[in-house]
């Protein structure tokens, strides 16, 4: 395995220590809990739902993108009207049961520990342009059949092993930029231990997030990345296999240099600011 992909496999999870700090992007496993960023999910300025399945349950993927405008920054204070552009991946189910009772109910298990692997970055412009609205979240475009027949093959048993991305296919990573994956436990026990955990919860439930850095607002570059950049989302579980879920919430056609694709070229600051990204990874509300 190529120096690369074993760089974009290792999974990540530090604490969340820095989950206040808002100068750097960083994305975070579970739900963003400050009053403001609650609101911004609820009332979001774009949105993208599409639906999948996992066994015969449906469940559908919504993508809102905000832009948030905090208050009580740890910031720099040479922003006057400082915002962070925010997208949100929330999951929704018809019905009034929890996610593990709808797990329960597809699969017959007293158990069922849902992990979510999450890529921690842009995705190439061969990925990103490859999705089509047509597609629904269907993945195949965007990461070609090679990585869809892989994840198809993936056993059980080595998803057993724990919720890690580690048996990411080559044929998926090579789509990825240098970001990484960061992964975590959907259905799992919360971290902070309260009644109402995540195996409790119900429609919708909010899973992951990905927040920018501050910015002066007015810049929309932070803003329109979200809008057109690839978003997936990869849903394992030993009773099915892995379910990738892929959407764009603008899908017009951007070209290499865009801000929304990853480049490799050395002197890109998409680069670097994802980078920093996936190291500011933080674990809000399910454990690892």
């Amino acid at each position: 395995m190529h120096n690369r992909l074993s760089f974009l496999l290792s999974t990540l999870s530090l604490s969340s220590a820095s989950a206040a700090n808002l100068n750097y992007p960083s994305y975070g496993i579970g739900t963003w809990n400050t009053s403001y960023a609650i609101s911004a999910n609820s009332h979001p300025n774009a949105t993208k739902s599409v639906a999948f399945s996992i066994g015969a349950q449906n469940y559908t993927l919504q993508v809102n993108v905000a832009e948030l405008f905090p208050s009580n920054l740890d910031s720099n204070a040479s922003i006057q009207n400082p915002s962070v552009a925010a997208s949100f991946y929330n999951i929704l189910w018809s019905g009034t049961s929890t996610l593990n009772e709808s797990l329960q109910n597809t699969w017959g298990l007293e158990k069922n520990d849902l992990c979510l692997v999450l890529p921690l970055g842009l995705f190439t412009s061969k990925a990103t342009n490859g999705y089509k609205e047509t597609d629904q979240g269907d993945c195949s475009n965007a990461l070609g059949s090679k990585c869809m027949k892989d994840l198809a093959e993936i056993k059980s048993q080595i998803l057993a092993g724990g919720c890690t991305g580690r048996w990411m296919p080559e044929s998926c990573a090579d789509r990825f930029g240098d970001g990484g994956v960061g992964s975590g436990g959907v259905n799992y026990a919360s971290v902070d231990n309260d009644t109402a955990g995540s195996l409790d919860q119900k429609s919708p439930l909010e899973i992951a997030y990905y927040r920018s850095g501050i910015y002066e607002a007015g810049d929309m570059t932070s803003y329109d990345r979200e809008i057109e950049r690839l978003h997936v989302v990869f849903l394992s579980g030993t009773g099915w296999g892995v379910t990738p879920v892929c959407t764009r919430v603008n899908t017009t056609r951007v070209k290499k240099n865009n801000d929304a694709v990853f480049s490799a070229a050395p002197e890109s600051s998409r680069r670097n600011l994802y980078l920093s990204a996936a190291l500011a990874l933080v674990v809000t509300a399910f454990m690892l």
